[in-house]
């Protein structure tokens, strides 16, 4: 769907909304007005997540419980409305009553099941069941205290009865258990406290602990205070990032000293321990991430910024010991340090050209792009790590989508999902999915509506550099790359982050979905000018972008190890394209065609430094060995077939026509009597048993014709089918010189043709010379022969060949050792190497030709 479409359907879908409020509001005014007054104010509280209404969970369920509550009565209580009951009907009072009250109740249970779901995306440390066997012999049960805290939790949290109802009716009993879990974490020893906070549902707890009106019922207070400062000095990286998160989901704004208590955690966490901490928390599969924490649920100005100060100033130490070569510096080297940005639409999946989300439709919708999980990957990896598999998981993978974030996570939810799935996936050695849980920077409502309204990018770039400015503030001790397409906005983005932190950037890798000539905010002179484009690599397929990443960068980002992993990840990639993921078969072989090109590139690196190669993807044939065809210079039969460059061999019959026709007719005759036999041996059955009945096959030319042999697919006789081929087929070719129509063979350098440089920006592309039908060039193609056709292949053929010649029975044509291929699609013009040595040695000559098996 385009840009036009999208916006009729919106003005449709506006227009027809008017309409039918106006024709409500002719009929029922009253009950209109109540309808679009509850409407704004529901607009309004969730277009203000900052308004007071939002500070507290409960705060929200009062207003959920009176909306509804207010939208019934005016269904029920306004004369002029469709559902009048009446002023004093008591099924009214009942029926507003009973909706108050289940809002009430599903608002609670859903607010519960969120805080009670445990963090998919962390994954606790090995020393967790290390830690409970020491505390079992040491005749601690831990499993006593999780039991304690397991029943005074079901004490106080009644499934039917409100807390404030609760806590009013039974104090005396709640505040006992509330106690009772205070207790708990007080005595627990610090291993076991640190098992408790990983095991117990705290977000809930902190939520279902109250502090209540007399100074000994602050109990909210005093448990958060004693993890958060008196027992922070204890707890693990992972209990501290536990901890944060139970805060945020309870709600920062809901108390007043929750934000010191963040600043005390924080500020209690030093060098690569806070690296680890920030990282683990956006590894948590969902929007509670340390941006949300530090530039949302945070309000307080000077909070923020002695954490953004202390962020800092621990960066510049792990620099110091970096310089110093300390004995932390040997460990920190063994990481890759380095944050991978990038873009979801037309970047980590295809958008299929739908609108507002991107313009690539060389594949379908939701389509992953092979080898781009793997390329994230290798670039979290890095050249220090050895190994894939012995680094951590946890999170470097950032995605920045222009999607604008609406109230709580309902557009992250969906992000969240399709990453959850990607986790899941399987594929080669392990490497199928994405090796850790992305955490999402989402866009905003107002960029998202300028661009809609006036189509223009520059507000989606301003609002994703806004969000890397607030990343890499976050994260100053850490280079960032940049992946990202040129369909919207992120080559703009791309240059505004280098403009801004030029040493915090280490690369920016341009997926090309359309002509670089219509990329918003390119310009190659201002590039070059500030040196921006010795780090960025335009590419069409991800093992490109991964061999640049190797070889053309310094020092260099990945492996070149992992340029073979990527391939490898690169076919699995393609293979597991579901065959309802592609419109057409034209449109799978011109993508396999693409991806074998890169990794025929890649290959030839891969050769020079001794590594493994990978085998490119074999094409399916479309006519087997023996099978006639039929191109311009007369029939041929199928001789050889190569499944990697997709080239068939084919002999031709150059024979007389009559010459054809009477072995054709030989060969029809003999099968006939094949079959005329066969119906003699089924009759002499039945005479021997008269209970059978005598079967006649009939003569189906589908039981001994392949759909090659019949030439014109029709059920003519077989003379005239041979007499209608079109005259044009044996027309004899006129002579040549020797070499002079071939095309000049292009230089091939590295293989990074198809990487756009520097200087690829200056020169403009040569035009390929296209095959003409000429005294030097014959023009050979596959034509329709029962459903089957190839692309143009243009071929040389010596002035010796004289296909009317009646004295031989066969003509030989003769095929050069190269041929030009034009590509159908007029992308790219390619001279194709011939899979034979050279055919015509020693004077002698070849009827073999080479033909493109292309539909």
């Amino acid at each position: 769907m385009d840009r036009v479409a999208a916006m009729l359907l919106l003005l449709g879908v506006m227009v027809t909304t008017l309409l039918f409020m106006l024709a409500l509001f002719s009929v029922s005014p009253v009950f209109c007005s109540c309808l679009v007054i509850l409407l704004l104010i529901l607009v309004h509280f969730l277009a203000n997540e900052a308004s007071g209404f939002h500070h507290a969970q409960e705060f929200e369920n009062r207003f959920w419980t009176v909306f509804f509550v207010l939208l019934t009565m005016a269904g029920i209580y306004v004369k002029d409305s469709p559902f009048y009951l009446g002023d004093r009907s008591k099924l009214g009072i009942l029926l507003w009553f009973t909706v108050g009250c289940a809002v009430h109740m599903i608002d609670r249970m859903k607010h519960r099941k969120e805080m009670s779901r445990q963090v998919a995306g962390l994954v606790r440390g090995k020393s967790a069941a290390q830690s409970l066997v020491k505390l079992s012999n040491m005749g601690v049960s831990v499993e006593d205290q999780l039991e304690r805290i397991s029943l005074a939790m079901a004490n106080i949290d009644q499934l039917l009865v409100p807390s404030t109802i609760n806590n009013f009716i039974n104090t005396k009993f709640i505040l006992k258990n509330e106690r009772e879990i205070i207790s708990v974490f007080e005595d627990a020893q610090p291993k076991m406290l640190n098992y408790l906070i990983s095991h117990v549902k705290l977000a809930l707890v902190f939520y279902k602990i109250k502090d209540h009106r007399h100074y000994r019922g602050q109990h909210r207070t005093q448990l958060i205070e004693l993890l958060a400062v008196d027992r922070v000095s204890v707890l693990t990286i992972f209990s501290r990032v536990l901890l944060l998160r139970a805060l945020q989901m309870m709600k920062i704004t809901s108390i007043p000293q929750a934000e010191h208590w963040v600043r005390n955690i924080i500020l209690s966490t030093h060098q690569d321990d806070l690296s680890s901490l920030k990282t683990m928390s956006d590894s948590e599969g969902d929007y509670f991430c340390m941006n949300k924490l530090i530039f949302d649920d945070i309000r307080s100005e000077t909070v923020r910024q002695d954490i953004l100060i202390h962020f800092k100033n621990e960066a510049a130490v792990q620099q110091a010991h970096m310089d110093m070569g300390t004995r932390k510096a040997k460990a920190r080297m063994l990481k890759g340090w380095r944050k991978i940005l990038s873009d979801v639409d037309d970047t980590l999946t295809s958008s299929g050209g739908s609108y507002p989300a991107g313009v690539d439709k060389r594949y379908n919708k939701k389509v992953v792009y092979p080898g781009v999980i793997g390329l994230y990957r290798e670039l979290d990896l890095g050249t220090r790590c050895q190994d894939s598999d012995s680094f951590s998981n946890t999170g470097n993978l950032v995605f920045l989508s222009a999607r604008p974030h609406l109230y709580k996570d309902i557009s992250e939810k969906h992000n969240f999902a399709k990453f959850q799935r990607l986790r899941e996936r399987e594929g080669v050695n392990g490497r199928g999915g994405l090796h850790t849980t992305p955490s999402l920077l989402a866009g905003d409502l107002t960029s998202g509506r300028e661009f809609m309204m006036t189509n223009d990018f520059e507000p989606l770039a301003r609002k994703k550099f806004d969000n890397f400015k607030r990343f890499v503030s976050i994260y100053p001790e850490y280079k960032h790359v940049f992946v990202c397409d040129n369909g919207q906005g992120d080559v703009r983005a791309g240059e505004l982050m280098h403009d801004a932190f030029p040493r915090n950037l280490d690369g920016i890798f341009v997926h090309v979905v359309q002509d670089i000539q219509k990329t918003h905010g390119f310009d190659s002179e201002r590039w070059r000018r500030k040196g921006l484009l010795n780090k960025t690599c335009f590419f069409t397929m991800y093992p490109d972008a991964a061999l640049y990443a190797a070889t053309q960068i310094s020092p260099p980002l990945i492996q070149i190890r992992g340029v073979s992993r990527v391939c490898q990840d690169a076919v699995a990639d393609f293979e597991m394209i579901l065959p309802t993921q592609w419109s057409s078969e034209s449109q799978k072989r011109d993508r396999r065609h693409e991806l074998n090109q890169s990794l025929w590139r890649c290959n030839n690196v891969l050769e020079s430094y001794q590594e493994e190669t990978v085998q490119p993807i074999d094409n399916p044939r479309q006519w087997e060995d023996g099978e006639k065809v039929r191109t311009s210079y007369g029939i041929g039969i199928i001789k050889a077939f190569d499944p990697v460059w997709d080239l068939y061999s084919v002999e031709l019959d150059l024979r007389p026509l009559d010459k054809q026709v009477e072995e054709y007719e030989l060969q029809e005759s003999a099968k006939k009597e094949a079959v005329d036999s066969r119906v003699l041996s089924l009759g002499s059955k039945a005479d021997r048993n008269q209970t059978l009945q005598t079967v006649v096959e009939e003569d189906d030319e589908s039981n001994y014709l392949s759909p090659a042999t019949s030439f014109d697919a029709s059920k003519k006789s077989s003379k005239q089918s041979l007499i209608g081929i079109d005259q044009n087929c044996i027309s004899p070719p006129a002579p040549i010189d020797e070499e002079s129509s071939l095309p000049p063979t292009p230089h091939r350098d590295s293989g990074h043709e198809f990487i756009f440089d520097a200087d690829a920006f200056d020169r403009k592309p040569a035009n390929s010379p296209a095959p003409i039908l000429d005294k030097t060039v014959g023009v050979s193609t596959v034509e329709e022969v029962n459903g089957k056709s190839t692309s143009t292949v243009a071929f040389s053929i010596p002035s010796s060949v004289t296909p009317n010649d009646s004295t031989s029975s066969k003509t030989n044509a003769l095929c050069r050792g190269k041929f030009f291929c034009k590509d159908p699609r007029q992308r790219h013009n390619k001279i194709y190497p011939s899979l034979s040595s050279e055919v015509a040695k020693g004077g002698q000559k070849s009827n073999q030709i080479f033909i493109l098996g292309r539909r």
